[in-house]
């Protein structure tokens, strides 16, 4: 039997150790503590699940908490304001629970809140949700090695109709993983 491993954490240990497990399987999920979360500085702070995040990307601080490399700008220009600083957050850390209480101001969930996808991410996954679409995927989606792909993708009968949109046939949408790989070069 198979399926994924699911822990459930929070805290440095419980980050530690989906870090190892990450190490000996491709399917981990980590259902993370939001108890500890707390609003400071105008930011939606979640340390648990950041904390995860962070040791999962091998994004760490050599503390063990925080982003490798952050500074503490914001932190102790509050203190020079007078402010009591206790809960020290990086710059960068920072800047992201000030997204993420944006996010949740506009109406997001706490899931979709963490969610941070950089330009390259959404185009990936534009082409990896579009192309699947009966409308297909426009083609100005596509980078010049995923249009330099399409006439091997026609000759093998995996797209067709490819002057304004990438549409799979129905060999294509058997084969929509391999079709995706190749548009993404």
């Amino acid at each position: 039997m198979s399926g994924p491993v699911v822990l459930l954490t929070g805290g440095t240990g419980g980050a530690k150790l989906a870090r190892g497990l990450a190490e000996v399987t491709d399917d981990l999920v980590a259902v993370v503590n939001t108890g500890d979360d707390v609003e400071a500085y105008g930011a939606h702070v979640s340390p648990d699940p950041d904390l995860v995040s962070f040791w999962l990307a091998d994004r760490i601080d050599a503390r063990g908490w925080g982003l490798d490399g952050d500074t503490f700008h914001v932190m102790d220009g509050l203190r020079e304001l007078g402010d009591d600083v206790w809960f020290n957050l990086g710059d960068r850390d920072l800047a992201l629970c000030v997204r993420r209480a944006r996010r949740l101001a506009e109406g997001a969930t706490p899931a979709h809140a963490r969610e941070v996808l950089d330009a390259e991410t959404r185009r990936v996954e534009r082409v990896l949700l579009e192309v699947r679409l009966r409308s297909g995927l426009p083609l100005e989606a596509l980078d010049e090695a995923g249009r330099a792909a399409l006439p091997g993708l026609v000759a093998d009968g995996l797209v067709e109709g490819w002057h304004d949109r990438v549409v799979l046939t129905l060999r294509g949408r058997l084969l929509a993983d391999g079709v995706v790989h190749r548009l993404l070069g």
